[in-house]
C-alpha cells in the first residue's frame, strides 16, 4: 500500500516535473521564436542596409565616372585653351616682329626724308634762277593765250551760229520725218496684207512683147492622169473666212510685228513686168510667197496654244529640183511626170532641216498672156471633159505675136484643160489634196477628195478685182496674200494622205489623157516613187503597218520555200523597191511587182 502510494507520489512528481519541463520548453520555444523573429527582423534590416549601401556604391561609381568625364573634358578644354594661348603667343610674337619691322622701316623712311629735305634745300638755290625764267616765259605765254582766246571766241561764235543753223535744219528734218512716220513704223497684220496687195501684187504688168514667138501649149499630156469632171468649190470662201478670222484673232490688234510700209513699197519698186513664166514665178515669190512666209513665221511666235493650227506652221516655197533633192528622189530629168516649173509649198522645221519637210500643195504658174481670167471662167464648168481619146493630141502652132493668138472659146478651153490636167497629174503623183494654178491676175484653188479622186473641185479668185469690189473690211481677206495664208493653213489642217494600197487602187481607177476611160491605167503607170510625196510619218500608221506586215509575210514565204512554184519568168524588182522592202519602208510604184507586194502574193 505504501509502495503504491510512493509510486503514485513519484508519478505525480514526475508528471509535475514533466509539466514543468513542458512549460520551460514552451517558454524556451517562445523565447527562441522571439529571438528568431528578432534575428529575421535584424536580417531584413541588415539586407535593406546592404541594399542602401550597394545603391550608394553605384551612385558613387556613377558620380566618379561623371567626375572622370568632367575631368577629361576639362583637361581637353585646358589643352585647347593652352593651344589657343600658344597660337595667341605666336601671333603676338609675329605682331611684335612686324611692329619692329615697321619701326625699322619708319626709321629708314625718316632717314630718307631727312636726306630728301637736305637735297631739296640744296636744289632750291639751284632752281631759283630757273624759276624766275619760267615765270617770265609764263607771262609771255599768257599774253599769247589771251590772243588765241579772242580768236577762239570768235570761232566759237561762228560755230554757235552754224549749230543754230543745223538745229533749224534738224527741226525741219524731224518735221518731215513726223509727216512720213507712219510709213516707217512696223505694220499690223491687216496693214501688212493691204500694203502687200497695194504695193506688190497691184504692180503686176505684162510686157508688151511678152509671148512673141512662144508656144503656149507645148507640154505633152498623153498618158498623164486627168480628172473625169470638175465642180465648183462652193464652200471654199466660207472655209477660208473662218481660217482667216482665226489668224486675225491670233494677232493682237496693237501688235506691230511686220515690215513697215516704206520697206514694202521699196520692194514694190523693184518689180518688173511679166515677160515669161519665170518672171511670173519671181513676181509671185516677191508679192505673195514672201509675205505669206513672213506671216506664218510670226504666227508661230504668237500662236502657242494651237488654236489656228496644231504643230509647226513654218512653211517655205521651193521649186521641183529642190523638192526632189530634199526628198532624195531621182533627178528631175528622169521624172517626166513633174515639170521643172512646178513649185511646192512645204511645212519645214529649220531646226532639223529639209529632210523632215512635209509637202502641202503644188503650185503651177502659167503666163497671164497665155491664160486669162476670161479663159478660166469660160473653160472651167461642170460640162468640161478632159483628155479623152477623141480629143486632138497634136501640138498647136507657134504664134508669132501674142495679139495674133486666137481668142476663141475652143482654144481657151483647150489651154485651160491642159494646164488643169498638168497640175491634177502632179497632185496625184505627189499624193496631194490641194493645188494652185495661177496666172498672176487669177488664182485657181484646186481640191481633190480621196473618197472621190476623179472629181476636181475649183475656185477662181481674181484678187485685184475682188478687192476693188469688196467693202474695205474684206480687203485683206480677199487679197492674194490673205487667200494664200488661209489656203496654206487649210493645207496644214487637211494634210490627209491615202495609204499606199489605197493610192494604188485610186491610181488604177483614174483615167489618162488621150486614152479611153475603160483602159486599165496601171498598164501605163509612169508614177514616180511615193517617197516624192510628204514624209512617211504623215501616213496612217495602221495601214503602213499592214502593208509592211504583208511584205514581211511574202519575204518569209520566199525564204521558207512555201507551196508556191517559182516562176522563172517573174520580172526582177527594181533597186528602189528592194531597198524599201529591206528597210521595211515604202515601195517603188515603178516596180513591176509592186501590186503583188501590197497584196502579199509575192
Amino acid at each position: 500500500m505504501a509502495l503504491r502510494t510512493d509510486e503514485q507520489n513519484e508519478a505525480s512528481a514526475l508528471c509535475q516535473l514533466i509539466q514543468d519541463l513542458e512549460r520551460q520548453i514552451q517558454q524556451r520555444a517562445r523565447q527562441l521564436q522571439k529571438e528568431t523573429d528578432r534575428t529575421l527582423q535584424q536580417a531584413e534590416q541588415i539586407g535593406s542596409i546592404l541594399q542602401l549601401v550597394r545603391e550608394g556604391e553605384r551612385r558613387n561609381e556613377k558620380r566618379e565616372r561623371r567626375n572622370e568625364k568632367r575631368q577629361t573634358a576639362l583637361e581637353q578644354q585646358l589643352e585647347e585653351a593652352l593651344k589657343q594661348i600658344e597660337k595667341q603667343d605666336r601671333k603676338l610674337q609675329r605682331a611684335k616682329r612686324r611692329e619692329q619691322q615697321s619701326q625699322d622701316e619708319a626709321t629708314e623712311l625718316e632717314q630718307e626724308r631727312d636726306e630728301a629735305l637736305q637735297r631739296l634745300q640744296d636744289t632750291e638755290s639751284f632752281f631759283s634762277l630757273e624759276r624766275r625764267d619760267r615765270i617770265e616765259r609764263f607771262h609771255e605765254e599768257m599774253i599769247l593765250t589771251e590772243r588765241e582766246g579772242r580768236e577762239t571766241r570768235r570761232a566759237l561764235q561762228q560755230s554757235e551760229e552754224r549749230a543754230r543753223a543745223l538745229e533749224q535744219e534738224r527741226d525741219t528734218a524731224l518735221q518731215r520725218l513726223q509727216e512720213v512716220d507712219p510709213l516707217l513704223q512696223p505694220s499690223t497684220l491687216s496693214e501688212f496684207i493691204e500694203e502687200s496687195h497695194t504695193s506688190l501684187f497691184s504692180k503686176l504688168t505684162i510686157d508688151p512683147n511678152a509671148g512673141r514667138g512662144s508656144d503656149a501649149t507645148t507640154t505633152n499630156l498623153r498618158g498623164k492622169w486627168r480628172p473625169e469632171k470638175v465642180l465648183q468649190w462652193t464652200d471654199f470662201l466660207s472655209e477660208q473666212r473662218v481660217i482667216f478670222d482665226n489668224v486675225c484673232e491670233a494677232f493682237p490688234s496693237e501688235l506691230r510685228a511686220f515690215p513697215p510700209p516704206m520697206i514694202v513699197r521699196a520692194n514694190g519698186n523693184k518689180i518688173a513686168p511679166i515677160t515669161d513664166e519665170d518672171s511670173l514665178v519671181r513676181f509671185m515669190g516677191d508679192s505673195i510667197e514672201g509675205p505669206v512666209k513672213n506671216i506664218m513665221k510670226e504666227l508661230e511666235s504668237v500662236e502657242k496654244l494651237g488654236r489656228v493650227c496644231q504643230g509647226d506652221v513654218r512653211v517655205d516655197f521651193i521649186n521641183h529640183s529642190e523638192h526632189a533633192k530634199s526628198l532624195e528622189t531621182e533627178s528631175p530629168s528622169s521624172q517626166p511626170g513633174v515639170p521643172l516649173s512646178a513649185r511646192f509649198c512645204i511645212r519645214c522645221n529649220p531646226a532639223v532641216g529639209m529632210a523632215s519637210s512635209t509637202t502641202l500643195y503644188v503650185w503651177e504658174h502659167k503666163a497671164p498672156y497665155d491664160l486669162t481670167a476670161e479663159h478660166l471662167h469660160a473653160a472651167l464648168r461642170p460640162t468640161t471633159t478632159f483628155g479623152e481619146a477623141t480629143e486632138e493630141t497634136e501640138s498647136p502652132a507657134v504664134f508669132q505675136d501674142a495679139e495674133e493668138v486666137p481668142q476663141s472659146t475652143a482654144i481657151a478651153e483647150k489651154r485651160v484643160k491642159r494646164a488643169v490636167t498638168q497640175i491634177y497629174h502632179n497632185m496625184m503623183e505627189s499624193c496631194l489634196e490641194l493645188g494652185i494654178l495661177t496666172t498672176g491676175q487669177a488664182i485657181v484653188f484646186l481640191h481633190v477628195n480621196w473618197d472621190d479622186p476623179q472629181t476636181l473641185y475649183y475656185h477662181i479668185a481674181e484678187p485685184a478685182l475682188d478687192v476693188s469690189k469688196a467693202p474695205e473690211r474684206d480687203a485683206a481677206f480677199l487679197s492674194a496674200v490673205g487667200q494664200l495664208v488661209a489656203f496654206t493653213i487649210m493645207a496644214l489642217t487637211k494634210c490627209r494622205l491615202p495609204l499606199q494600197e489605197q493610192r494604188m487602187r485610186v491610181l488604177r481607177t483614174l483615167s489618162k489623157w488621150g486614152m479611153p476611160p475603160g483602159l486599165p491605167s496601171h498598164e501605163h503607170d509612169n508614177a514616180f516613187s511615193i517617197s516624192s510625196g510628204p514624209r512617211a510619218e504623215e501616213f496612217d500608221a495602221q495601214g503602213q503597218a499592214q502593208c509592211k506586215q504583208n511584205e514581211q509575210t511574202t519575204i518569209t514565204d520566199q525564204k521558207g520555200g512555201g507551196d508556191q512554184d517559182s516562176n522563172p519568168d517573174q520580172p526582177y524588182c527594181s533597186q528602189k523597191c528592194l531597198l524599201g522592202r529591206i528597210q521595211e519602208d515604202f515601195l517603188d510604184p515603178d516596180c513591176p511587182n509592186v501590186l503583188f507586194h501590197c497584196q502579199g502574193d509575192w
